[in-house]
């Protein structure tokens, strides 16, 4: 029996369009993701456990799918939980993604760095060769039932400069344009969650930049157990009695 939530996602990952433009995407956006704050604040996070649906994303934290848009946009809560993350070895690196994706910052400070990825060629270069380099093989992520990707690559590269460090407050909104490559920093120590709203597939990709070779890697998205959920719910609860916070006025 697929997991709750599991298809949503999956058919989101997987859905395409090319009809939806930036600016029309981030203007509802905003909108969207006020609307559903006070459902959000109120009765999702209260019961999270209880809903049953998260997984772990490869970067280590969790994702909670809340519901799918008409026009094929998800909603999704994401949640970096003080000293709970379960992360992939191939998941803590810099990557893009297929589609816009803007968030609003519930709790916390989010954190992450952005790069500018210049492609280099280098199919036939050898894992010495790349090193010495200092370059970054560009994989592209596919998605299957289970939840699991396929990361796969023909070889190519790219050069990664670090071009900003971004810090987002509490009550502020983030927006990501389609490609925009990122790495997220949030300390271990830190909880962050935000309440995020992705668009359908735009283009290539999502693609993950590997310091390794070119063999195919598989990555899980783990189901995020009921003591997980639970710790982790109870911990985004302490969190909002505690440090900066997005209230309901």
């Amino acid at each position: 029996m697929a997991h709750n939530g599991e298809k949503a996602d999956l058919d989101h990952q997987n859905t395409s369009s090319d009809f939806l433009t930036e600016e029309a995407f981030f203007t509802r956006g905003r909108g969207v993701l006020q609307h559903a704050l006070p459902w959000v604040l109120n009765e999702v996070i209260p019961n999270l456990a209880d809903r049953n649906n998260g997984r772990w994303h490869p970067i280590g934290f969790g994702v909670f799918p809340l519901k799918t848009l008409d026009d094929g946009s998800s909603l999704r809560l994401h949640v970096w939980a003080e000293g709970l993350r379960k992360s992939h070895s191939a998941g803590r690196t810099v990557h893009d993604h297929a589609w816009y994706l803007q968030s609003h910052v519930l709790t916390g400070t989010s954190e992450d760095v952005i790069y500018d990825a210049t492609a280099q060629g280098g199919v036939s270069l050898s894992e010495e060769e790349r090193k010495a380099a200092g370059l970054h093989r560009i994989f592209t992520a596919a998605y299957h039932p289970g939840q699991h990707q396929e990361l796969t690559t023909d070889g190519k590269c790219a050069r990664l400069d670090a071009v900003e460090h971004r810090q987002m407050l509490a009550g502020t909104f983030n927006e990501m344009p389609l490609g925009a490559t990122h790495l997220d920093t949030i300390p271990i120590d830190k909880t962050v969650v935000t309440l995020c709203l992705d668009s359908p597939k735009i283009g290539e990709g999502p693609h993950i930049f590997i310091d390794g070779p070119p063999d195919p890697i598989r990555v899980d998205r783990p189901v995020i157990e009921y003591e997980d959920a639970l710790r982790v719910q109870n911990i985004i609860l302490g969190a909002f009695a505690t440090q900066d916070s997005v209230r309901i006025s």
